[in-house]
Formats: structure tokens, sequence, C-alpha cells
């Protein structure tokens, strides 16, 4: 019993022991961040944007911004040296040359085509015109 009172005793005192306190409260303190802002001019068209940019990507030479608009099934192809829109390649979601109805991971290719990827229902190489390409 006198074992079990000392080890109360040890345990009670190092638990009363003052504690040792940061000296920032404040543990955000060197947090930092930036947002950046593009305005691009895109003439009399519309840029829809309610989907964000998670259906976008950059052409290989990182000159021009791909940008897929779920709802026209269209990419708008945003030069981002001038910032302006320059073009917009339509494509379908059936028919002979569809890229699918799922929302499409896009990479661009050489030769002015794009790889589609279709939520892996359809899979396929496609022109800035629309068409599909025929492997």
């Amino acid at each position: 019993m006198k074992k079990l009172s000392a080890l109360f005793l040890i345990s009670f005192i190092f638990s009363c022991a003052e504690k040792e306190e940061n000296t920032s409260s404040n543990i955000l303190e060197s947090l930092t961040y930036s947002v950046d802002t593009v305005m691009v001019d895109p003439g009399d068209q519309i840029i829809n944007l309610g989907h964000g940019a998670r259906f976008s990507t950059v052409s290989l030479d990182g000159q021009k911004y791909y940008y897929y608009d779920y709802n026209k099934t269209a990419i708008n192809e945003i030069d981002l040296v001038t910032l302006e829109l320059t073009d917009i390649h339509q494509f379908s979601k059936e028919g002979p040359n569809s890229i699918g109805f799922n929302p499409p991971t896009i990479q661009p290719l050489s030769n002015d085509r794009f790889l589609f990827v279709s939520s892996s229902i359809n899979v396929g190489t496609y022109f800035k015109t629309g068409a599909k390409e025929k492997v």
C-alpha cells in the first residue's frame, strides 16, 4: 500500500507542475497566400465558368489555354499572351464524332488535336474541327 501511495503522490506532483507555454498563441501567424486574377477579353462571346476550371488545360507550348464549356460541348481557346478568346472549337455529344456525355478530361496533342477521356466510357483523339480521328 505504501508503494501505491508513493506512486500516486509522484504522479500528483508532476500533474500539478507548471507547463511551459508556447511564446506565440497564433499558430497561423506566418500563413500567407496570394490570389491571381486574369482578365480575358471574350469579344462578343460569353465564357461560361459555371463548372470551374477543372475541365481545362494548357497547350503544349504554354501559349494557349483551353477551357471546356460543358453546356455548349465546346472548347474555348484563349491566347495567354494577348489574353483574348481566339477561337471556339465545337464538339458533339452524340453521333459518330461523339465525345461522350460525361465531362471529359482534355489533353492537347500536336497537329491541332485533343485527347478526350470521358469517364472510361469514351476515349479518342479529335481534331479541333470536332471530327474524331480514325485510328
